[in-house]
């Protein structure tokens, strides 16, 4: 039951998906990867498919040894950040929800606490016509993958800006915010200075409440 409702989650929103996510979808369904990640057989399959695909993955198919002999360990764990981790999605949805619900609340157009439901979250505080403050912490994945940043953009009605260039490069990295259907879209470009490997800060932000005094300290005085 668990992989079909997956499977049908996963066909509801291909149609919106990237190209590789779209593609990456369709072999989990046709292939039926869930299955055979259920069993340690299917796992031992997956990683020895796996450890052809590069030279540095080679030794991976050595891993399924590692895991039958910590399954009891593993488990432990599991049970205890499991429940941890439902409680979170649960909380987030909720807040999501209730940010569409209050989506016309605000007088402001910018300024609030805005979250993407995916460990992101942008602070943003209202500096006069044309300037805004912001803050943005991501926390992405199961390995927790980390980014911040912090600054002024300029801001031309929707749409905001703003570029920085990291010390000891030429390149320059830019944040765009477009606020769009009561959301903000973040769009970043050379980003990578500022972030962990499988973090990023792209995404869509709906605001789920007001600016409170130690977010706006936060604001004045990143501590990152």
């Amino acid at each position: 039951v668990f992989i079909e409702d997956v499977h049908r989650e996963l066909e509801s929103i291909l149609d919106r998906a990237p190209p590789l996510a779209q593609e990456a979808i369709g072999a989990l369904i046709s292939q039926n990867w869930l299955t055979e990640y259920a069993s340690l057989d299917g796992i031992d399959r997956t990683l020895h498919r796996v450890s052809h695909r590069s030279p540095i993955l080679s030794s991976i198919f050595e891993a399924s040894e590692v895991l039958s002999g910590s399954l009891p360990e593993m488990e432990e764990h599991f049970l205890t950040f499991y429940p941890d981790l439902l409680a979170y999605l649960t909380e987030t949805r909720i807040e999501v929800l209730r940010g569409w619900l209050t989506m016309d609340d605000y007088e402001e157009d910018w300024e609030g606490v805005w979250i993407d439901g995916y460990g992101g979250e942008l602070l943003i505080e209202e500096k006069g016509a044309g300037s805004i403050k912001f803050t943005i912490h991501v926390v992405r994945g199961p390995t927790y993958h980390l980014g911040a940043l912090a600054g002024t953009a300029k801001t031309n009605g929707s749409l905001g800006r703003f570029s920085i260039k990291p010390e000891g490069t030429e390149d320059e990295t830019w944040l765009t915010f477009l606020q769009k259907e009561g959301r903000v879209e973040v769009l970043g470009a050379n980003t990578m200075y500022y972030h962990g490997a499988r973090a990023y800060f792209d995404g869509k932000y709906i605001r789920v409440g007001k600016l409170i005094d130690e977010h706006r300290k936060l604001i004045a005085e990143p501590n990152f």
